[in-house]
């Protein structure tokens, strides 16, 4: 009987400590906002010499907790490559776009935000610039690829993550159909 009592007891404690995957403290979202005529737009723009490296659009982190959440910043090695993006066309081809590999970090240093409850941090993804991300869709001139695109926020344990209490996990956005549009010049 005390043997069956514990038992119940750690699965009661256990279970209260599990975070279920259904219901995680972070999320992530796309803001794209829809067209008049109901199409989700992503547009390169040409300031009439070359393409703008500055065109973006933005991804929404948000804490649905109600406690405080760190996540790390976007400058240092351990919060550079969290966010991410995938895409499936019009044919199924899958693919993700990621940050490119940097030069090594030489201030590195664990930097973290903390999100209060159900607070929100606006993340700038400059899609165009290939310095800094690969992988996103690049119609050809005066065309558009349109396709489903999900964001992925991604940030893996590690000794750092632990000795900060920074929030670890993978969560992934609803898919929206998306349309990458590149003018002509």
């Amino acid at each position: 009987m005390k043997a069956l009592l514990s038992t119940i007891m750690l699965i009661t404690i256990t279970s209260a400590c599990v975070v279920s995957a259904d219901d995680p403290a972070i999320s992530v979202s796309i803001i794209t906002p829809q067209l008049g005529h109901g199409e989700r737009r992503i547009t390169y723009r040409n300031s009439g010499t070359e393409w703008d490296r500055t065109a973006h659009f933005h991804a929404i982190v948000s804490n649905r907790s109600d406690k405080p959440q760190k996540i790390w910043q976007e400058w240092c090695s351990w919060g550079y490559w969290a966010l991410s993006f995938e895409f499936t066309d019009k044919s199924g081809k899958q693919w993700t776009a990621k940050k490119r590999s940097m030069k090594p970090f030489t201030m590195n240093a664990p930097a973290f935000w903390v999100l209060e409850p159900q607070e929100s941090i606006v993340l700038e993804v400059y899609f165009a610039d290939p310095g800094i991300w690969e992988g996103f869709p690049l119609p050809e001139e005066g065309s558009k690829v349109v396709g489903s695109m999900r964001a992925v926020f991604e940030i893996r344990s590690t000794p750092e993550s632990a000795k900060h209490v920074v929030w670890t996990g993978r969560v992934i956005s609803e898919a929206r159909r998306i349309t990458f549009y590149l003018p002509k010049k």
